[in-house]
């Protein structure tokens, strides 16, 4: 299909997404758990300040074991350098910001209200995978279980952005530029690029996880 950038480079122009199979689930703890088992390197214990920062994992008890209700949740506190390889890992990769945008039905109006709820919501305790909404695609969760790791994130550097690591100046980045979007949907993509924006590779989250994808043949 045909997605429309919300921010345009000059002369930027629509673009074509191609067909994609894309992860029905975030990925869980327990997928990620099966991949530490073959890739030690990317461990709590072996965690490097470039690739991951002190968050990374946090929710984790030890470097291969969490609490057993966690099993079935959205694997978070996980860097873009790791999602990446755990998607390479399975023949896979990350989707671009267009991709997502597309696949997440998140200019569709009727989703609006799901995105806008969410967003307002101050609860941000997780909830298995299987519990989100399922979207015309047949995806869950791509609205109101977790923000999503994608391939180019920072690509796209909202104005007035941001990456102070102080946590008041960014909050009033997000609530002060989104003021500026008078169409309720274009409020909704706005706080999407503001989060994408704020965050650097190494960065981790409580609710940040990913899920994967691959170019269909």
């Amino acid at each position: 299909g045909i997605y429309t950038p919300f921010v345009r480079d000059k002369n930027e122009t629509d673009q074509q997404i191609s067909a994609l199979k894309v992860d029905k689930f975030p990925v869980t703890n327990l997928d990620f758990q099966n991949f530490l088992k073959t890739h030690p390197e990317w461990r709590k214990s072996s965690r490097k300040e470039v690739f991951a920062d002190e968050s990374y994992l946090e929710q984790w008890e030890s470097d291969m074991s969490f609490s057993k209700e966690k099993a079935q949740l959205p694997v978070t506190n996980v860097s873009w350098f790791v999602a990446r390889k755990y998607c390479a890992s399975q023949s896979r990769r990350l989707m671009t910001i267009a991709e997502w945008e597309f696949v997440s039905n998140a200019q569709d109006p009727a989703v609006l209200g799901l995105i806008l709820g969410w967003y307002g919501k101050t609860d941000d305790k997780l909830t298995t995978v299987h519990k989100g909404s399922i979207n015309t695609f047949g995806l869950v969760g791509m609205h109101g279980l977790i923000w999503e790791w994608v391939e180019d994130f920072s690509s796209v550097i909202v104005a007035g952005d941001s990456r102070s690591s102080n946590e008041a100046n960014g909050a009033m980045f997000c609530g002060s530029g989104s003021l500026n979007a008078k169409d309720p949907s274009q409020y909704a993509t706005f706080m999407r690029f503001a989060h994408r924006s704020s965050l650097k590779a190494n960065s981790t989250g409580r609710n940040l996880g990913f899920r994967c994808a691959k170019s269909a043949e």
